[in-house]
């Protein structure tokens, strides 16, 4: 098989893997790590997968290696064919300890050609993005940032909002327009929960001087969802220390974040200070009017054309993200792509039948209260209100009180800060609660077991989850 056809047969088993995974907390971790893919060779029989990290060489070989087999026969991939997997080499050569780098210099470039550790999508373009009210500035900044980078009022550019909005098609948008223009400029993008890993890595392999040469070398650093930043003091530092580096040689920083710096939980006051300092704009949920034009952005480059009045009733009737609206419409396609009298026989009340379990599922997420959520998760465990409102850091109350948060967030359409004020707590803490929730479903069974039961109670189930 050439190279092409060994690419096109891993991207067929990542969505045949993704398409039959059911739970949506395993599918979005899953997502997480095929993102840390390198890069795919062609090997003796086999699929040779690079991995980014020890940490994702680990959870394909350990966890999904079965699945990945299965997925590979249901692709069509020929008998015997295997995947091998390896931890990629992010220098192509020894590196000679490199000194400290200096507070107001940018270490000189190692003579390697652009570094992208995660890669950008190619229709993530300004062309293709639906501007709008809700994100007019955000859009303006970022085109103000493709144009001249390292400008000092948009630098550092953080761009904050609800998941599903457009904040990464903003930031790949940015790095797509640069690398159009400039094809050598040293540009990364990568996710806070990636730099993370590698910098442990880097650590655990005492290559910390490699992994602050490749970082503090780029001309232009893309950070995503910075909000799942650790709050363990010696990656901060790190991660202050590449920021200032960079800044003050005037490189480009931009991040994205589902909250303002204010609001990121635990993080430090010198590192907020720093994420303020250029330019952060917020990105709101669309008006009607912009998400009717995200769907005629979106249909019209479709082979068959989607009446306009379908456009307008899924405009009308979803309306919580983009991501969802996204999938309405591609229910409608697949059916107006089988069935050619489809689109002829379209009515709402057709459409309503035909988009029946995402309707509900919008009027469900705005329906529950936290005061509902709070009450099942307090039966559960049978404790009162005030047990599960308190303070108290005991592990019998901190479980239930986090488990309240994580279904408030992820399974209502409630602002953070609106579910802030019905536990009493800050935001951050709410967003704390979340991550640790997150954290902790996918290793351990039992308090898994537990959320399932919650929301089983509340009518809800793991694919309602509102990304």
């Amino acid at each position: 098989m050439q190279d092409q056809e060994i690419l096109t047969l891993w991207q067929t088993v990542r969505n045949i893997y993704l398409a039959t995974t059911v739970d949506s907390v395993e599918k979005g971790k899953a997502e997480r790590q095929f993102s840390q893919v390198d890069h795919i060779e062609r090997g003796d029989n086999s699929i040779d997968v690079f991995l980014a990290s020890m940490l994702t060489k680990d959870y394909f070989e350990n966890e999904i290696a079965d699945k990945i087999a299965i997925a590979m026969k249901l692709a069509g991939a020929p008998e015997g064919m295997e995947v091998k997997y390896f931890l990629a080499e992010t220098e192509t050569a020894p590196l000679q300890k490199p000194a400290e780098p200096q507070p107001m210099r940018a270490p000189q470039k190692p003579a390697t050609e652009n570094m992208s550790s995660l890669p950008l999508k190619k229709e993530y373009t300004f062309e293709e993005f639906v501007c709008g009210p809700s994100n007019s500035w955000a859009y303006a900044c970022a085109t103000a940032v493709a144009k001249k980078p390292g400008s000092k009022e948009y630098n550092p550019l953080f761009i904050h909002g609800g998941t599903g909005l457009g904040k990464t098609h903003l930031m790949q948008a940015i790095g797509n327009s640069i690398l159009a223009t400039n094809k050598n400029i040293r540009l990364c993008y990568i996710s806070a929960e990636t730099f993370m890993n590698e910098y442990y890595n880097s650590i655990m392999k005492h290559t910390q001087d490699q992994f602050r040469l490749k970082y503090r070398s780029m001309d232009v650093l893309l950070v995503d969802d910075v909000q799942f930043m650790t709050t363990k003091e010696n990656f901060q530092e790190e991660f202050f220390n590449t920021f200032n580096v960079l800044q003050n040689a005037g490189k480009q920083i931009v991040m994205t974040s589902d909250v303002s710096p204010k609001k990121l939980p635990l993080i430090q006051p010198r590192l907020i200070s720093r994420f303020e300092g250029g330019m952060v704009q917020e990105i709101d949920k669309p008006s009607f009017e912009t998400r009717l034009a995200i769907l005629k952005k979106k249909s019209e480059n479709f082979e068959n054309k989607i009446p306009e009045f379908a456009l307008n009733f899924i405009a009308q009737n979803i309306n919580s993200h983009v991501r969802a609206i996204e999938g309405a419409l591609s229910k409608v396609k697949i059916m107006v792509d089988n069935d050619t009298n489809y689109a002829k026989n379209l009515t709402n009340e057709v459409l309503h039948a035909q988009l029946i379990d995402l309707i509900e599922k919008e009027k469900k997420l705005k329906a529950r209260t936290c005061e509902e959520i709070i009450e099942a998760v307090r039966g559960k465990y049978n404790l009162t209100l005030n047990q599960i409102l308190s303070s108290e850091r005991i592990q019998e109350l901190v479980t239930p009180r986090q488990l309240a948060m994580y279904i408030a967030v992820k399974f209502t359409s409630m602002s953070v800060k609106a579910i802030a004020l019905k536990f009493n707590k800050t935001h951050a803490t709410i967003l704390h609660g979340v991550k640790k929730i997150e954290n902790r479903i996918d290793v351990e069974p039992k308090l898994r077991d537990s959320l399932n039961e919650i929301l089983d109670s509340l009518g809800f189930t793991m694919s309602d989850i509102n990304e």
